[in-house]
């Protein structure tokens, strides 16, 4: 008899799904930054969860459901714009680290029960390795994640031609094995564009020349990639979902024979 998966992994699955909707609310925060009248927004990460649990969580409409709540600001802006960049560049940090906690549990449970008697192994195996599959991606998506955030926290940080700060972009790769295709992290390399320089003779920074030397992170194109890669990943925690509860429509059918 096969195990009850949706027991064994708890409401990590579920977790993962939200975290997915709330990278695309703070995602869309760090995006309007600089719009004014925005109203920095963010999910009611803990009464999602309760909803879940109790099954009545239904997929978010970002901005049109109660758990999507406005954010309190500490300093208030003349343009009406409440986002403020340090406090969402730390909750989506925070975010990406809770959405890897919860991956890798999923991963450390499901080696487990590969582990199990033979008829449990069978019983799991096609499921555990869907889901390799499924959470390689995600953590692909989340080491991108965490580069664009380190980008932008470093948007406009001055420096000197060999110190000031250079854009980062991680290379992906599909590595093929026994259980098919899997996305690897190669590397994380450094952007070829310029770095921005100014005439700031007044600069302590400044060289002989007086020229001063900003990163060449583009705001633009890293809330582009951002929000790119909040989807991607939300997408794939969809399929992570979507794999469990077909999982455990199989279960119920072999229950009833």
């Amino acid at each position: 008899m096969g195990i009850n998966l949706g027991q064994a992994l708890g409401l990590h699955p579920a977790a993962l799904k939200l975290r997915g909707e709330r990278a695309q609310v703070l995602a869309s925060n760090l995006a309007n930054e600089n719009t004014p009248g925005y109203q920095a927004r963010d999910l009611d990460f803990r009464a999602r969860l309760d909803e879940a649990a109790l099954g009545l969580a239904e997929p978010l409409l970002p901005f049109e459901s109660d758990a999507v709540l406005y954010r309190v600001p500490s300093r208030p802006s003349q343009d009406g714009n409440t986002v403020e960049l340090g406090v969402e560049q730390a909750e989506f940090a925070q975010n990406a680290l809770d959405f890897q906690t919860s991956l890798t549990f999923l991963n450390m449970k499901l080696k487990d029960l590969g582990r199990g008697d033979p008829g449990q192994r069978v019983s799991t195996m096609s499921f555990k390795q869907s889901v390799e599959i499924a959470g390689s991606a995600m953590a692909a998506q989340t080491v991108r994640m965490n580069t664009i955030a380190s980008n932008l926290a470093n948007a406009n940080t001055a420096g000197t031609a060999d110190s000031a700060y250079v854009a980062r972009k991680p290379v992906f790769a599909s590595v093929f094995n026994g259980l098919g295709a899997r996305v690897q992290v190669l590397d994380v390399v450094t952007s070829q564009d310029p770095l921005e320089s100014r005439h700031e003779p007044g600069n302590p920074l400044a060289d002989e020349n007086g020229m001063v030397f900003y990163s060449n992170v583009n705001p633009v194109e890293e809330m582009a990639d951002m929000l790119a890669a909040s989807r991607a990943y939300s997408t794939n925690v969809e399929v992570l979902v979507r794999l469990n509860g077909m999982r455990q429509a199989v279960l119920k059918m072999g229950e009833g024979a």
